[in-house]
């Protein structure tokens, strides 16, 4: 049996997306067996929180694959800030969880 051949469109996400990409980006690390537990509890928060700063400072940009209308998938980048980021992170936001550091 041959499925139907469907079309991926990838496209900028728009700023109301931020917590969707938040949410993508927790459960990578989920899926990576980084523990519930390892995680800080405001994590949605500090990610978009991140994602804001990134947008200003570092040129972010999200993106987003859909299949007939259906969100599947999202992808960011920025500019590598030239720092060592688990130290920066965890000195300026405490973002310990985008290593999986536990708090």
């Amino acid at each position: 049996m041959r499925l139907p051949e469907r079309t991926i469109n990838i496209r900028e996400a728009y700023l109301h997306e931020d917590t969707l990409i938040a949410k993508h980006f927790y459960q990578l690390w989920r899926d990576n067996d980084v523990p519930e537990h390892s995680i800080r509890s405001n994590w949605l928060e500090v990610t978009v929180q991140f994602i804001n700063h990134a947008r200003q400072e570092l040129h972010y940009k999200a993106f987003i694959a859909e299949v007939s209308g259906t969100v599947v998938g999202s992808a960011g980048c920025q500019l590598f800030n030239g720092r060592n980021l688990a130290n920066e992170a965890n000195r300026i936001s405490h973002f310990h969880f985008f290593q999986g550091l536990p708090d």
